[in-house]
């Protein structure tokens, strides 16, 4: 009877984490259409063009500095396997990494050559601030992760929508006073603050009963390996028509395509929603 009871419990938990989580990322979803949708207003087709291709091209560039990790902790946290600590450093080390590659890239006379060589849009300089902003973000949905395998669903709920309104709230502040590209990249950038400083207190209130081991980076990543690389051909996947468009196609054409393809994204979500919100419990189950 006992252990009937226990997996009827496991069960509830597992539900009611998908429940919460899939109602966070439906808000979430929403603000972050309203910002899409706010952005392709004021920019226009012309500067969109711009826009939009390198808001296509700076989630894979940011997904270096992220190496699946997010996904390695939703298991590796709730089975305690691994610690905050050690995901958190493997994160740093490669922000920090990957950062001063973009830096070299796009902050040196280097820039001047790759750019005379690429399509008119792209622009390393606002290409490595939408980067930063991606990167940051991915902490922001991180310390979530963290929340949520800690059983703060409803906390992780609310750093998410702090994170995506925020961007909302600075991006319109940008366009309304006539900001430019770059501008408008680092209001983007700026806009993450709140949620990290959230994030992060939140997860000192809510100590964790599985502290998990202290690995190496090196082990870290080893283990995240198999995951970055599904991340990354996740994130390429619905980026492969938008990106052979940008070198086929008008400007106009591509654009429009661009701009549907980031108001169909938010549709996908309820199935990893489900599956993210589920995991911890189902994880915990499984040992």
């Amino acid at each position: 009877m006992r252990r009937v009871t226990s997996h009827s419990t496991r069960a509830d938990d597992a539900t009611r984490g998908s429940a919460i989580k899939l109602a966070a990322e439906v808000l979430t979803r929403l603000i972050t259409l309203a910002t899409t949708l706010l952005i392709i207003r004021e920019l226009g087709v012309a500067r969109w063009d711009v826009v939009g291709r390198l808001w296509f091209v700076a989630p894979l560039v940011a997904e270096w500095a992220e190496f699946g990790l997010q996904a390695t902790a939703t298991r590796a946290l709730a089975a305690g396997t691994l610690s905050l600590r050690a995901l958190a450093r493997a994160r740093a080390t490669l922000f920090v990494l990957v950062g001063a590659v973009v830096l070299v890239v796009a902050a040196t006379p280097l820039a001047a050559s790759v750019e005379r060589g690429a399509p008119s849009w792209l622009h390393l300089g606002i290409l490595a601030i939408l980067a930063l902003y991606f990167a940051l973000s991915g902490w922001g949905e991180f310390l979530g992760v963290a929340l949520r395998c800690r059983g703060a669903r409803i906390q992780e709920g609310l750093v998410l929508l702090i994170l995506r309104a925020g961007a909302l709230a600075l991006a319109a502040a940008a366009l309304a006073s006539g900001a430019g590209l770059a501008e408008l990249a680092w209001a983007l950038v700026l806009s993450t603050a709140p949620a990290l400083a959230l994030g992060a207190w939140l997860l000192v209130r809510h100590p964790t009963s599985f502290p998990g081991e202290d690995a190496p980076v090196g082990r870290v990543l080893r283990l995240a390996a198999p995951l970055a690389v599904y991340a990354g051909l996740l994130l390429l996947s619905p980026r492969v028509e938008g990106l052979v468009l940008s070198w086929t196609r008008l400007d106009a054409e591509a654009s429009i395509f661009l701009a549907a393809l980031n108001l169909f994204w938010p549709l996908s979500l309820v199935p990893q929603a489900v599956a993210s919100g589920a995991m911890p419990a189902l994880t915990r189950e499984a040992q």
